[in-house]
């Protein structure tokens, strides 16, 4: 997703799986500041339901609608989140 902080970068990727189980996280320096992503999931009749869990240091900000956005450092309230996806391949 264009919103990624790795969108169209290439970062190292460490995981492991076992029967239909699989998890992997990869972590490095995103668009806009550090940044981690973990997936865990379950393959189940050719989809992934991974949930998945991201930090990230930064966000870019304005002060205003029109005025340029800068990174600014998140608090560690804001810098989680975690959400649940289904992935298929796509021929």
């Amino acid at each position: 997703m264009e919103d990624s902080a790795f969108f169209g970068m290439t970062v190292p990727l460490f995981g492991a799986c076992h029967g239909d189980v699989i998890g992997f996280t990869c972590a490095a320096e995103g668009r806009v500041g550090a940044a981690a992503v973990s997936y865990t999931g379950i393959l189940r009749n050719g989809k992934l339901e991974m949930l998945w869990h991201t930090v990230a240091d930064a966000a870019l900000s304005a002060e205003q609608e029109g005025a340029p956005a800068r990174a600014r450092k998140l608090p560690a309230w804001r810098a989680f989140g975690t959400s649940l996806d289904s992935f298929e391949r796509v021929s």
